[in-house]
């Protein structure tokens, strides 16, 4: 038999949270040994999740080790940094899914028919980019271009290897040819598919312009300058307190109502959230 992926958290405010954890280890490890279940403490790790600069220090252990402390880790196929900012996650997926685009570029010269070819993309390189994607979504507008650059770098190859001549030119812009392929931006996708999978909220009102702030979950409020679908140019410009001098991450209101809009008929399953502390 064996225990995988099992995970304990507390919220660390004082030297005694730190022991209660701790009892809670040594509860784990009489309860494997009580089932004939022996723990690697070589497989297990240790992270702590803040972003306060002084931490209240802290060790634990497995039957006298010492747990390895590390600053990232992977779950479930997403990496954890210990400030959950998941730039790791999103340098590490598009190195990946750059790869995996070069390989379906060599290997799909001779495909004839550009659904083909978006359908191999679709599944070996967009999936890579989406996967879990309410959990990490970039909240900074560099990391959205780095990601949208795989999808312009396909359209491009798809343009030059159609030979359509007019979408083939560098001054040819990302959503013509968007919409000469029947697809949606990464950005515009990973909207959709955070309204999808959080909790039903109902559809905001053309006459009131708070109302998309009221759903909107905590992870949504941008900081630096952010271009969203649809929006000319860099919108927002409302200044709030605390870290950051600038939060635009919002498209005009009217874009937003439009797109969400769409969403009305569409069926919101329960949500469901792992919240570590």
């Amino acid at each position: 038999m064996y225990a995988d992926d099992l995970k304990f958290s507390r919220a660390i405010t004082s030297p005694e949270d730190v022991s209660l954890l701790q009892l809670d280890v040594n509860s784990l490890s009489k309860w494997c040994e009580y089932n004939n279940m022996n723990l690697n403490p070589n497989k297990c790790l240790h992270i702590k999740f803040t972003r306060k600069r002084t931490v209240i220090p802290s060790t634990y252990n497995i039957d006298g080790h010492i747990l390895n402390e590390v600053d990232s880790i992977r779950d479930l196929g997403v990496i954890l940094d210990g400030k959950l900012t998941f730039i790791p996650h999103i340098e590490n997926i598009i190195k990946r899914a750059s790869r995996v685009l070069g390989f379906v570029i060599r290997n799909t010269k001779s495909f004839k028919s550009s659904k083909s070819k978006i359908l191999v993309y679709n599944s070996l390189v967009r999936s890579i980019l989406e996967y879990c994607s309410v959990v990490w979504r970039p909240h900074y507008a560099t990391h959205s271009l780095r990601l949208e650059r795989i999808q312009k770098r396909f359209l491009r190859h798809m343009a030059y290897h159609g030979r359509i001549k007019y979408l083939a030119k560098r001054r040819t812009s990302y959503r013509r040819k968007l919409k000469y392929f029947n697809m949606d931006s990464l950005e515009t996708r990973r909207v959709i598919l955070n309204v999808i999978k959080s909790p039903p909220f109902p559809c905001p009102s053309s006459d009131s312009p708070k109302s998309y702030h009221s759903f909107m979950p905590a992870n949504e409020k941008f900081s630096g300058r952010k271009k969203f679908p649809g929006s000319r140019g860099i919108a927002g410009g409302h200044r709030h307190s605390g870290h950051g001098s600038r939060a635009g991450g919002a498209a005009s209101r009217d874009t937003k109502l439009n797109e969400l809009q769409k969403l009305k008929t569409v069926a919101l399953p329960p949500a469901h959230y792992l919240l570590e502390s």
